[in-house]
């Protein structure tokens, strides 16, 4: 989370790198995003994957992420730390949602908007196993 604390300011730009930042410690691997163009590179990192992070039968989209669940071996202050990162990745939602919009326009595949309820949903269910 230092990391990205570390990238302060209001400018639009380093918030992108924040969000990129948090999306790589959270097991986002560039090498699923093909071709890199300045389309793909762009405001808001691909969230697809973040479901997978919270179901133990779920392939990890790569050795470095880790879950978010919680049972006997769990280290709280590791997963807090997850979740803030996860903060990071999910600002500005809206702008996300209308991207994601754009790009279907018309297409009748999963959107952004379904894995963000997901997750949400997720979310709820995993601070209530804390609480």
């Amino acid at each position: 989370m230092r990391i990205v604390a570390f990238l302060v300011g209001g400018s639009n730009q380093a918030a992108r790198i924040r969000r990129w930042v948090a999306w790589s410690l959270l097991g986002g691997d560039l090498s699923t995003i093909n071709p890199i163009t300045p389309n793909t590179w762009n405001d808001h990192p691909p969230i697809s994957f973040l479901p997978s992070l919270f179901e133990r039968s779920s392939p990890l989209p790569s050795p470095k992420a880790q879950r978010f669940v919680v049972d006997k071996e769990t280290d709280y202050e590791a997963l807090a730390k997850r979740v803030d990162v996860m903060a990071v990745l999910l600002t500005d939602v809206e702008g996300l949602v209308r991207k994601d919009e754009g790009e279907k326009m018309g297409k009748k595949e999963k959107g952004v908007e379904s894995v963000l309820k997901s997750v949400c949903g997720m979310l709820e269910r995993l601070m209530g196993r804390i609480g």
